[in-house]
C-alpha cells in the first residue's frame, strides 16, 4: 500500500509538472483534461495524493483563466491540507491562491499567500520553490510599486536559478527585473537587462518569455517616443500571445496597442483594439486590466473634447482602483481627472487633483508619473501667471526625465521653459530652452526650427532696439554705463549667435557632403561591383546550361552580399543609432547568429560606461565592419571552441579586445587576401590604433584602442 501511494504522488508530480510545461500550448481548451482529473480525484481516497490533484485541476483552471473555479478547487484543496497538515500541499495551494489573487489586484491577499508559501518551501529545503516565489514577490512588490524590495527579491531568485543552472528561468527572473527598472523610471538600465533576457530567451526558443520582453522593450520605446519600434515590439509580443492563448496577457497587449493608436489619432484601430481588451477583461473578471482600458478610452474621449464621457470613463476606473486598493491606478486616475478639470477652465479642481496624484506618486516612487503630474502643473501655473511656481515644476520634471531618458517628457518640460521665457521677454534664456526643446523632439536642424529660432532672435533684437532708445534719453553716468554695457552684449550675443550658426550649418554642410560621398563609394564598390559580377554570371550560365545549378548558387551568394552590404550602410548612416548601446546590440546579435551557427561557445562583456558614448556615423561603421571582418575570420579560419569580446571605456579611450582558442596564424606572413588590410586602414581612418597578435597553435588577439 505504502509503494502505491508513493507510486502516485510520482505519478502526480510527473502529471502537473506535464501541465505546468505546457501551460503556454493550447491543451486546456480541451475539457477532456479536467474530466480526466476529476475522475481520478472521485476514485482516490489518499488525502495527500487529492490534495495534490486538486492542485493540478486549479493550475488548470487559472491557466484557462476560469478564475473562480480556479478560487473554487484552490480554497477546498488548501482546507484539506491545512486537515492533515501536509506542508508541501498547503505551500503549492497558496502559490496558486497567490498568483490568483495578484491577478485579480487584490495584493494584500496574495502577499499573505506569497510570504505564506515562502516560510513553507524553507522549512522543505526546496531551492528551486523559494527561487519561483521570490521571483512570484518580486512581481508583486512591482505592483505595490515597492521597486527596491522587488529588486532584492528578484535578484536573489536570479542567484538560485543560476546556482541550479536553470538558464530558462534566469531569463525569466530577468525579465521581471527589466520591469522593475521600468517601472521605477530607469529605462535605460531596463532595455539592457531586457536585451540580456532576450538573448537567453531566444537560445532557449521560450516563446513566452519572449513574448513578455518584446513587450517590456515596446514600453520603453513608446516611453522615448520611438513609435515605430514600439509598435514593432508589440505586434512581435502580440503574436506570441494570441498562439499562447493566455487571455490576460492578450487582453494587456491589445489593451497596450490601442493606447498607442489612439496616441496617432487612429480611434478606428484604437476602439477595436480596446474593445478586444475589454471583452476578455470582463470575461475573467480582471478589475485592474478594465480599469487600465477605461482610462485608455477616457483619454481618447478627452482628446476629443467629449469632456463629460472621458470623465465617466476616468471615474469608472478610479472606483475600481480604489476596490483593488492601488495606489498606482488612483494616482493615474487622479492625474487624468486633474488634466480634464485644466482643459475644461477648472483650474482650482485641476491643482487639487493633480497634487493628490504627485503627493501618492512621491509616496510609491512612481518617476515616470511625477514627471507627467510635474509638466502638467507647470503648465497650469504658467496659465495662470504664477511664473515662479511654474518654473519650479518644469524644472523638477526636467531633472528626473533627464535621469529617465524619457524625451517626450524632456521635450515638454524645455518646451514649457521655453513659452514661459518668452512670455517675461528673457529671450536669451528663451532661445537656450528652445534649441534643448528641439534637441530632444528632433536631432536635424530643419528649415521649420531654423524659422522658430530666428523669431526669437528677432524678438530678442526687437526687445533690446527698444531698451536702446530708452536708454538714449536717460542721463550720463551709471546709466550711460549700464547702456553702454548692454550694447556690449547685445553685440557679443549677436556675434557669437551668428558664429554658432555659421559654424552649425557649415558642419551641417560637410557632414552632408562627406555623407553622400561615403554612400556612393559603398554603393559603388559594395553593390556595383557585386551587381556587375551576377550580370556577368548570368551571361555565362545562358552560355553553359550544363553550370547553371552552380552559377545560380554564386548569383544568390554575391545577392546575399550585397543585401547585407546594403543593410550595413543603411543602419550606419541612422542618427538614432549613434549611441554605443546599439552598435553593442549589433554587434552581440551578429556574434551570436555567426558563432551559433559554428557551435563556438563565446562571452560578450561590455562595461556600463561604454554602452553612453555616443559615437560619430563614420567611427561607427567603421568600427562595426572592423569587428564583423574579425569575428569572420574567426569563424572561417580559426577552428575555435572558445572566443570573447571585451568592449570598455577607460580614460576617455574606447578599448575594444577579441581573441579566441583557435588555430592561430603567422602574422609576420604576408597574405594575399584584403581582410587584415582593410581592419588596419578602417582603424586608421577613424585615429584609432590596431594590434593583431597571433602565432600558429596559440589562438588570435585583437585589440582596438580609439579616442571618444
Amino acid at each position: 500500500m505504502r509503494i502505491a501511494i508513493v507510486c502516485m504522488h510520482h505519478y502526480i508530480r510527473l502529471l502537473l509538472l506535464f501541465i505546468l510545461l505546457n501551460s503556454n500550448q493550447k491543451l486546456f481548451g480541451q475539457n477532456k483534461v479536467i474530466d480526466s482529473l476529476q475522475l481520478l480525484l472521485d476514485n482516490c481516497s489518499v488525502d495527500t495524493v487529492r490534495v495534490d490533484l486538486i492542485t493540478v485541476i486549479d493550475s488548470v483552471y487559472f491557466y484557462q483563466s476560469d478564475i473562480q473555479q480556479a478560487i473554487k478547487y484552490a480554497d477546498q484543496g488548501l482546507a484539506l491540507a491545512e486537515k492533515i497538515d501536509y506542508k508541501k500541499g498547503i505551500a503549492n495551494l497558496c502559490l496558486w491562491l497567490g498568483s490568483i489573487n495578484k491577478q485579480l489586484g487584490k495584493y494584500q491577499d496574495a502577499e499573505s499567500y506569497d510570504m505564506r508559501a515562502l516560510i513553507l518551501y524553507r522549512e522543505l529545503q526546496s531551492k528551486r520553490k523559494i527561487a519561483a516565489m521570490e521571483a512570484n514577490l518580486a512581481d508583486l512588490k512591482t505592483y505595490q510599486d515597492k521597486y527596491a524590495e522587488a529588486l532584492n527579491y528578484a535578484n536573489s531568485a536570479k542567484e538560485a536559478y543560476l546556482e541550479l543552472n536553470l538558464p530558462k528561468y534566469v531569463a525569466e527572473v530577468e525579465l521581471r527585473i527589466g520591469s522593475i527598472y521600468y517601472s521605477w523610471g530607469k529605462l535605460p538600465e531596463a532595455l539592457l537587462v531586457y536585451s540580456e533576457a532576450l538573448d537567453i530567451s531566444k537560445s532557449n526558443m521560450d516563446t513566452g518569455n519572449m513574448a513578455d520582453i518584446y513587450t517590456g522593450m515596446g514600453y520603453i520605446y513608446e516611453l522615448q517616443g520611438n513609435v515605430p519600434k514600439a509598435m514593432e515590439n508589440y505586434f512581435n509580443a502580440l503574436t506570441f500571445y494570441e498562439s499562447i492563448g493566455n487571455k490576460i496577457t492578450m487582453a494587456n497587449m491589445y489593451a497596450t496597442i490601442g493606447n498607442l493608436y489612439r496616441d496617432q489619432k487612429d480611434t478606428t484601430h484604437a476602439m477595436n483594439y480596446f474593445n478586444k481588451a475589454l471583452n476578455i477583461s470582463k470575461s475573467i473578471g480582471a478589475k485592474d486590466l478594465i480599469s487600465i482600458v477605461l482610462e485608455y478610452i477616457g483619454v481618447m474621449e478627452r482628446d476629443f473634447k467629449n469632456y463629460s464621457a472621458a470623465m465617466n470613463y476616468f471615474k469608472e476606473s478610479l472606483k475600481l482602483n480604489k476596490e483593488l486598493e492601488s495606489k498606482r491606478g488612483i494616482s493615474y486616475n487622479l492625474n487624468n481627472i486633474g488634466q480634464l478639470n485644466f482643459l475644461q477652465g477648472h483650474n482650482n479642481e485641476a491643482i487639487k487633483y493633480f497634487e493628490e496624484s504627485l503627493d501618492i506618486s512621491k509616496e510609491i516612487g512612481n518617476q515616470v508619473l511625477i514627471v507627467s503630474v510635474c509638466n502638467r502643473l507647470g503648465k497650469l501655473y504658467a496659465a495662470i501667471n504664477q511664473a515662479d511656481t511654474a518654473k519650479k515644476y518644469f524644472l523638477q520634471a526636467l531633472s528626473l526625465a533627464q535621469g529617465m531618458r524619457g524625451f517626450s517628457d524632456l521635450a515638454d518640460a524645455e518646451e514649457g521653459l521655453y513659452k514661459m521665457s518668452l512670455d517675461n521677454k528673457d529671450y536669451l534664456e528663451a532661445l537656450n530652452h528652445y534649441k534643448l526643446y528641439t534637441e530632444y523632439k528632433d536631432s536635424i536642424f530643419d528649415s521649420e526650427k531654423s524659422k522658430q529660432l530666428t523669431e526669437v532672435k528677432e524678438k530678442f533684437e526687437s526687445e533690446l532696439k527698444d531698451r536702446q532708445l530708452k536708454l538714449q534719453s536717460l542721463e550720463l553716468g551709471d546709466q550711460k554705463r549700464t547702456k553702454n554695457y548692454l550694447i556690449g552684449f547685445i553685440i557679443l550675443f549677436v556675434l557669437i549667435s551668428f558664429l554658432v550658426y555659421r559654424e552649425y550649418y557649415n558642419r551641417q554642410r560637410l557632414k552632408l557632403q562627406t555623407l553622400r560621398n561615403k554612400i556612393a563609394s559603398d554603393l559603388h564598390d559594395d553593390v556595383g561591383s557585386t551587381l556587375s559580377s551576377i550580370s556577368i554570371f548570368s551571361q555565362i550560365a545562358q552560355r553553359r546550361p550544363s553550370e547553371v545549378q552552380s552559377l545560380l548558387q554564386t548569383i544568390e551568394e554575391s545577392s546575399k552580399k550585397m543585401l547585407d552590404a546594403m543593410a550595413d550602410i543603411v543602419w550606419t548612416i541612422k542618427p538614432d543609432n549613434d549611441q554605443f548601446e546599439k552598435i553593442i546590440l549589433r554587434m552581440r546579435s551578429f556574434a551570436y547568429e555567426l558563432l551559433g551557427a559554428k557551435q563556438i561557445e563565446f562571452r560578450f562583456v561590455v562595461d556600463d560606461k561604454a554602452g553612453k558614448i555616443n559615437i560619430p556615423m563614420d567611427a561607427r561603421r567603421n568600427l562595426y565592419l572592423i569587428f564583423k571582418e574579425a569575428t569572420n575570420n574567426m569563424v572561417k579560419y580559426s577552428n575555435a571552441a572558445n572566443a570573447e569580446f571585451a568592449i570598455k571605456e577607460q580614460g576617455g579611450k574606447l578599448i575594444m579586445n577579441i581573441q579566441d582558442d583557435g588555430i592561430g596564424f603567422d602574422n609576420q606572413q604576408e597574405y594575399h587576401g584584403n581582410g587584415l588590410k582593410n581592419m588596419y586602414a578602417r582603424a586608421k581612418e577613424i585615429g584609432a590604433s590596431l594590434s593583431i597578435n597571433s602565432t600558429s597553435g596559440s589562438g588570435t588577439q585583437i585589440n582596438l584602442v580609439m579616442e571618444v
